[in-house]
């Protein structure tokens, strides 16, 4: 971006003394053309991403595999939950790496590394003024991003024939650069919109109803213990298996991902705890409060 400013204040001059403008008129010029530059410019942002590959996925795999869930049937059914999460996310930051990456306002999403790396060398061939190898590069750079296209378009199709809605919406919304923002309700009167916000919010604080709630818990019976549960680790296993990868991770912090990939060796331990919960009728509480991607 300064080389570009040092270029632009360049021919600047040189225009207004080519056309008898004067310095002044220049240095006029400058201060616009720099603020323009400062509000377009954004810097980028840096998100932190996990590397799944299939010996990743392998490798936690074994490393739950081969752990002895016995060693955490003790205590309470909040400590379980709270141990055996801890562990879980230390093997999932054990095996599978995190990787920064840059994400950049403008970016297109069909522009890849290489394609920034060409940007980048022609970018560097234009101050030295070679010509034919920057003509050259420029023609790469436009079959590049032609067989990049035609690569995001392929992926567009393969998410409509799988039914794939969601990510296929995703990428028009990203191609017609189209944000959908809430319509806000006009407020004429400020001071009886909020009241009215604090009087529907606060509807349940009007009145103690843990008492009654207390009394309900207590006439609902236990189940029986002799009786078998109603639900064996083939079912957890087949709802771990059904979750969806994009979704955000609950309190626990552990990804969708991590649950649908190791089903079969998360679903004894996931069994246990849900027996546990189910024979006394109590729900494990979790103390980390959820994250919101």
């Amino acid at each position: 971006m300064q080389k570009e400013m040092q270029q632009y204040f360049l021919l600047t001059t040189m225009a207004a003394e080519y056309i008898n403008l004067g310095t002044a008129t220049a240095r006029l010029l400058r201060p616009q053309c720099c603020l323009h530059a400062s509000t377009l410019q954004s810097q980028p942002q840096i998100h932190s991403i996990h590397q799944w590959s299939e010996d990743s996925t392998a490798q936690l795999r074994g490393s739950l595999a081969c752990t002895d869930w016995d060693i955490f049937s003790g205590g309470s059914l909040n400590e379980r939950v709270e141990v055996i999460t801890d562990y879980i996310k230390f093997c999932i930051s054990s095996t599978i790496q995190i990787k920064a990456i840059k994400k950049y306002p403008n970016s297109k999403p069909w522009i890849t590394p290489h394609i920034f790396h060409s940007l980048r060398e022609k970018q560097n061939a234009f101050p030295q003024q070679d010509w034919t190898s920057l003509k050259s590069i420029t023609q790469q750079i436009k079959n590049d991003i032609f067989k990049a296209k035609l690569r995001y378009k392929e992926k567009l199709e393969q998410e409509f024939s799988t039914m794939n809605t969601k990510q296929a919406f995703q990428k028009v919304k990203t191609l017609t650069s189209h944000n959908t923002k809430p319509t806000l309700p006009t407020i004429t009167d400020p001071i009886s919109f909020a009241e009215n916000l604090n009087i529907f919010y606060t509807r349940f604080d009007t009145r103690d109803y843990s008492e009654g709630c207390r009394a309900r818990l207590e006439t609902i019976p236990l189940p029986d213990p002799t009786q078998p549960d109603p639900f064996s680790v083939d079912d957890v296993c087949r709802q771990l298996s059904r979750c969806k990868p994009g979704k955000s991770p609950g309190p626990d912090h552990i990804q969708a991902r991590v649950l649908k990939e190791c089903a079969t060796e998360l679903s004894p331990v996931m069994h246990s705890i849900f027996q546990d919960s189910y024979r006394t009728a109590t729900v494990p509480t979790q103390k980390t409060p959820p994250i919101r991607t």
